[in-house]
């Protein structure tokens, strides 16, 4: 039988345990094709699954500049302009909790007609290759990313490269 000091011990690491998981990423494996009915910056948008569920999708692999810092408008028009209204396949492999005043978000690689939106996001000077999180991509996806992005750099594609 646990003492009253081992119940509160217990009970605080539960707490501990508890606490620390809810910020935490969450591992998943889901498809999900839909419609993409609102961009929300540079690397988010909300797609209507064919389900009927809306979810708020982070492309995995590519970065675009934050509100506020300089290309942030281009790269949100480019993403605008590639996925607003298409139809696209998501291959969902974590799941980013809400934090403030953001929705939790599905983190997937993404195709339209069978292409990465990533490569074409990097390549037209929209976005960088995320190497952060490379780790999560496979070995082709990152060469496809980096040479992309160093095509994109050599052809001063876009806002990113234009003064590089």
């Amino acid at each position: 039988m646990l003492s009253l000091r081992g119940l509160a011990v217990c009970s605080t690491l539960l707490l501990g345990a508890w606490t620390s998981a809810i910020g935490s990423e969450v591992a998943q494996d889901i498809y999900l094709s839909g419609r993409v009915v609102n961009i929300v910056d540079g690397d988010t948008f909300d797609m209507l699954a064919q389900d009927g569920v809306e979810h708020r999708i982070r492309p995995n692999g590519f970065d675009t500049p934050e509100r506020g810092r300089p290309c942030f408008g281009e790269g949100m028009e480019a993403l605008r302009r590639l996925l607003e209204g298409q139809t696209v396949n998501a291959h969902c492999y974590k799941l980013q909790p809400a934090r403030g005043k953001s929705r939790a978000r599905d983190v997937c690689r993404v195709t339209l007609a069978e292409n990465d939106i990533g490569i074409q996001m990097i390549a037209a000077g929209a976005a960088w290759h995320s190497k952060k999180w490379s780790f999560e991509q496979s070995q082709a996806e990152r060469r496809a990313y980096a040479e992309a992005e160093v095509s994109a750099m050599r052809g001063k594609a876009g806002c990113l490269w234009q003064g590089f």
